[in-house]
């Protein structure tokens, strides 16, 4: 269950690694189909919240946020592996 709201410390950590998520993937995450897909990806690897606690604050059961992040993530991994195919894996290591 979330406790809500959230510690002022809690926000600032999501706040950052939202941010370094963002600067990091750009367009490319924001390209993922589906604002769920993205809220949950974000709730989840942002603040890290458990599937069960994204789901609460979505307002969704938690087997539709974990549908979701799992869906969000192959998208996004194609995604990347289409910005970066210098390299077999989709990684870019320059």
């Amino acid at each position: 269950m979330v406790r809500l709201p959230l510690t002022p410390a809690e926000v600032a950590r999501g706040q950052r690694l939202g941010a370094l998520l963002r600067r990091a993937r750009g367009r490319t995450f924001n390209s993922i189909p589906g604002q769920g897909q993205r809220d949950a990806i974000l709730l989840r690897y942002g603040p890290g919240f458990t599937a069960a606690e994204a789901a609460e604050v979505m307002g969704n059961q938690k087997s539709t946020v974990r549908s979701r992040l799992r869906t969000g993530r192959r998208r996004l991994t194609t995604l990347l592996r289409l910005r970066c195919p210098e390299h077999p894996d989709g990684k870019n290591l320059s």
